[in-house]
């Protein structure tokens, strides 16, 4: 993948990537990022980046056996739902985590642009899915090649089972930008879940000609690979991934 929108060598994720792998939503992984829960770095291009040790931590987070609430003023929210819940509790517990209250944002202009419907999309992502699609098709009707458009209405669709629409949204991103690595990486996955293994195959292995350092490609490479038989294949990725996922510690 490309270093901006994949991984570098020394192992990193763009939001959705990340997101997609640990099963949530570019919104809930955005606003974990946004409360300081993730120490989420800049790429070259000012794209938030996430290490192998950031996204161990979102695995930690989704695994975790009690729910991790935070605590904004008088709020508390869900850090895995993004859903506000009722303090019945006000002392302080093991899975609360406290932030100072943020400023409320500003109003949304009325004329927004196919960007500022994307990011709209996004801040909706956590809390509101239907109201999330409904700004990432606003995007797409003024801007209809729109990749992260795409791309983020794709993981929406993927979550809710939708993986034909899915499938579409991030073969229209790629038709876009040919070298969008997470259009890439997500299609793959979709085409796994669909079932379509040799397809899958195909895909992972254009990811990792474009990026061979894509430690999740060669994991889920080595268990394809497993699944139809090719055990070599499943030896050599699964090494790889095994080499890939120690250097990121």
């Amino acid at each position: 993948m490309p270093q901006e929108e994949g991984h570098a060598a020394s192992g990193s994720f763009g939001i959705s990537q990340a997101a997609a792998l640990v099963g949530w939503s570019v919104g809930r992984v955005r606003r974990l990022v946004r409360e300081g829960v993730l120490a989420a770095t800049r790429g070259p291009r000012g794209a938030l980046r996430l290490s192998f040790r950031d996204l161990a931590q979102l695995r930690r987070l989704r695994d975790l056996g009690g729910e991790r609430i935070v605590r904004e003023g008088a709020q508390m929210w869900s850090a895995e739902s993004g859903q506000y819940v009722f303090d019945f509790s006000p002392a302080c517990e093991r899975n609360v985590v406290e932030f100072a209250p943020r400023e409320a944002p500003p109003e949304p202009c009325p004329t927004l642009d196919a960007d500022a419907w994307v990011e709209r999309g996004c801040e909706l992502d956590a809390t509101d899915r239907d109201a999330a699609r409904e700004a990432y098709r606003a995007a797409l009707e003024i801007e209809p090649g729109h990749v992260e458009g795409h791309v983020n209405l794709g993981c929406l669709e993927h979550e809710a089972g939708n993986l034909e629409d899915a499938e579409a949204h991030y073969r229209a991103a790629l038709g876009a930008h040919p070298e969008h690595a997470i259009a890439r990486f997500d299609l793959a996955v979709v085409l796994e879940d669909l079932g379509r293994d040799e397809d899958a195959c195909a895909a992972y292995e254009a990811v990792l000609a474009a990026d061979p350092a894509c430690a999740e490609a060669h994991h889920n490479l080595a268990r394809l690979c497993e699944r139809i038989g090719d055990r070599a294949g499943a030896l050599r990725h699964f090494v790889a991934y095994r080499q890939l996922a120690r250097e990121g510690d």
